[in-house]
Formats: C-alpha cells, sequence, structure tokens
C-alpha cells in the first residue's frame, strides 16, 4: 500500500516539469527550449509583474528536461528520486538539482544564451549592431485610374534626415570620439548575483546609446543627434494594378538612424477612392448600361465608356435584361503580371414613363400583333 501510493505521488509530480513548461511529454529538445524562453520571459523577476518563484521552478524544469539523462530519470522516477545529489541525499538546488555556475549538466553560460536572446544582449563580446532608423508609414489615396495603370505620384514627407552641419556625426567637428564608458563596444557587461547564481549581462550602455561613439563637440543644430526633422516633396513610383490596403515599400526612406546610422524605411498604405462608373473585382472591372426595349429586341452596335477612352458593343438580337456582355482585355492590368483582366457589362432595360401618341399606337399595335389584349382602367370624371 506504500509503496503504491508513493509511486502514484511520484508520478503525479513527474508530470509537472512538462506542465511547468507547457509541452507534451514526447517535446524534443527544440520545443523544450522554445517553451522555456517564453515562459523565463513571462516570469522573469526583473520585469514588472514577474514571479520569482515561478521563474525558479521554471528554470528547474529546463535544467532537467534538456539533459538526456535526468529527462530519463526524471519520466521514469518523478521530480524527487533517491540517489548522488538528490533532496534525499541533501543535494544542491531547489527539487534536487543545481542551480549554481559550473553544475553538472547546467551553467550560467546557457543562461547567457537564453537570456541574451530574450532580452537582445549576446555574451560573446560582439559588437552590438546599432539601430536603423525608424520606418514611416503613411496613407497614399489614389484615384481609380491612377491605380489602375499606374504613374508617378508626389508626396509631402515629413521625416529625420542626416544633420548637414556635421555629417550626421553628432559632432561639429566630424569627428567622435570612442565613448569610454564601453569602450566603443556600445554596450556594458553587468554582472548579478540572483537565485541562480552568478550572472553576467550586457546591456546598451547609456552614455553612448550603443552608438561606440561620443561627441567631442555637440553639434547645436541637432542637438548632438546627427540628425534634423525636414519636410520634403517626394516622387512615388506606383505601379499599375495596385489595390487597396496593398502597401509600397520605399527602402531608406524613412527616419535616418541617430549618428549616420541606416534609415527606416516609408510604407505607403494604398486607399482608392471608388469610381462612380466602375466597380472593382481583382483585374477585372464591372460596369452596367441601360438600353431601349427595340436594341435589346432587334440588337445594335452601340460606343460605351471604358477605363481608357469609348469601346464598341455589340448586343446580339433577344438580349435579355441582366445579361453580361464580356469584353476580354479591357479590364485593369495584372500587378507584377502580364496582361489585363476582362470589363464586364450588365445589360439593363429603360422604360420612358412617357410616350408619344405615334408611339403609343405603335405599342399598341405590336401587343395586338402578339396576340396580347392591353386592358388599360379609365378615368372617370369626378372619379377622384
Amino acid at each position: 500500500m506504500i509503496r503504491r501510493r508513493a509511486y502514484y505521488t511520484l508520478t503525479h509530480v513527474a508530470a509537472d516539469y512538462y506542465n511547468l513548461l507547457g509541452v507534451e511529454r514526447s517535446a524534443n529538445e527544440e520545443e523544450i527550449k522554445r517553451a522555456f524562453r517564453k515562459a523565463a520571459h513571462k516570469h522573469h523577476p526583473d520585469k514588472q509583474g514577474g514571479d520569482a518563484a515561478k521563474f525558479k521552478e521554471i528554470n528547474e524544469a529546463y535544467q532537467v528536461l534538456s539533459n538526456q539523462e535526468k529527462r530519463a530519470q526524471h519520466d521514469q522516477c518523478g521530480r524527487t528520486f533517491d540517489g548522488p545529489g538528490g533532496p534525499a541525499a541533501g543535494g544542491p538546488g531547489a527539487g534536487g538539482y543545481p542551480f549554481g555556475a559550473g553544475s553538472a549538466g547546467f551553467s550560467t553560460e546557457d543562461l547567457g544564451d537564453i537570456f541574451g536572446d530574450l532580452f537582445g544582449f549576446n555574451r560573446r563580446g560582439r559588437t552590438r549592431v546599432r539601430q536603423r532608423g525608424d520606418d514611416i508609414q503613411l496613407i497614399l489615396r489614389l484615384d481609380f485610374n491612377d491605380a489602375a495603370f499606374g504613374g508617378t505620384k508626389e508626396i509631402e514627407l515629413t521625416r529625420l534626415t542626416a544633420c548637414e552641419s556635421c555629417a550626421g556625426t553628432g559632432d561639429k567637428n566630424k569627428a567622435p570620439k570612442k565613448c569610454s564608458t564601453c569602450d566603443g563596444l556600445g554596450k556594458v557587461r553587468e554582472v548579478r548575483q540572483t537565485i541562480l547564481g552568478t550572472i553576467a549581462q550586457e546591456r546598451l550602455c547609456q552614455e553612448c546609446q550603443g552608438d561606440g561613439k561620443v561627441a567631442s563637440h555637440p553639434c547645436m543644430e541637432c542637438s548632438s543627434q546627427g540628425r534634423v526633422r525636414t519636410t520634403e516633396r517626394l516622387g512615388v513610383e506606383v505601379p499599375a494594378g495596385i489595390d487597396n490596403d496593398q502597401i509600397i515599400k520605399l527602402s531608406g526612406q524613412g527616419d535616418v538612424g541617430r549618428r549616420a546610422t541606416p534609415a527606416g524605411d516609408l510604407l505607403l498604405t494604398i486607399r482608392v477612392t471608388p469610381s462612380d462608373t466602375f466597380v472593382r473585382d481583382g483585374a477585372d472591372v464591372k460596369t452596367h448600361i441601360d438600353l431601349e426595349y427595340p436594341q435589346l429586341v432587334l440588337g445594335d452596335e452601340i460606343d460605351i465608356q471604358g477605363l481608357q477612352g469609348e469601346l464598341s458593343l455589340s448586343i446580339q438580337s433577344g438580349t435579355q435584361p441582366g445579361s453580361i456582355v464580356r469584353l476580354r482585355g479591357e479590364g485593369i492590368p495584372i500587378l507584377n503580371g502580364n496582361g489585363r483582366g476582362d470589363l464586364f457589362v450588365e445589360v439593363g432595360q429603360v422604360t420612358p414613363k412617357k410616350v408619344s401618341k405615334e408611339e403609343r399606337e405603335l405599342l399598341e399595335k405590336l401587343a395586338h400583333l402578339r396576340g396580347q389584349n392591353l386592358t388599360r382602367k379609365k378615368r372617370r370624371l369626378f372619379s377622384k
């Protein structure tokens, strides 16, 4: 009874490590590492709302499940097992697994890699890559034909550009010096004692903001930032066939970065003004025309408004209202492709509200010839 009860307890606890990381028992090494990164980032004690106890449990779970030997022992025996170094033997670390630097199967070097990925630093001494400038997002409004056939559109753009006075360096002599705080690396190394042991992290240098250089003679035009805000006119090439919500990306036309770092991109989201005549469906276009009764019955050759001028349209005799006539290749150019879509013309019928005496007689004769007896209600004097 005791053994069976103990076995049940150990089996139940054995599943906790998988539950803590939110992975299946069959999870591979990469899935376990990915789950740990996510959980550690969420509960890190240095973050607002972090949970040190939960963070400690998550790290304990990762130590075990990332080590094949310990994972096998954990799956077989559970979280608390008897053996050298385990809790029954008074081994170090919560749950019987060591947390300190240099411990078997785990070290702060592993944490350096993981937290470097989580918080944007690395421990190998490589110079931090300075961030480029910000992207700019704008709305570009086009009329129907401009979107259909493209062309050059001029816009007014306000953005951060390199300061001409200091050539974007932030130093009026254009010769910034190496930052003494970070020795030109753009980052500083910090060593902290935590519940996990000694952890070294690299953080952005606050003196030079990651540039690795500081201005000996700060430029007054740009407040030593190396960039100023300007407004200018910019020509944008609009490709034929572009449509709503598509984006034109102009690389390097966004805000320039601090102290001559690369500029971001300009992202133009397209908004097309609807047409009064045409309705767009991809590269195809739909329109509508109304014809007289004789045109539908006898057929006709008419001119209609196309996207680029008048088009000839043949109406077959006996065409019914609601019929659709297709004009191939008269639609919108296919974006980044060859050819054009089609123009679909929906045919309707217009009924005159008033007719002349002669027209009425002809219509009555037509009705008689077709065997139709039209009964019209006669108006009587004083009937109202």
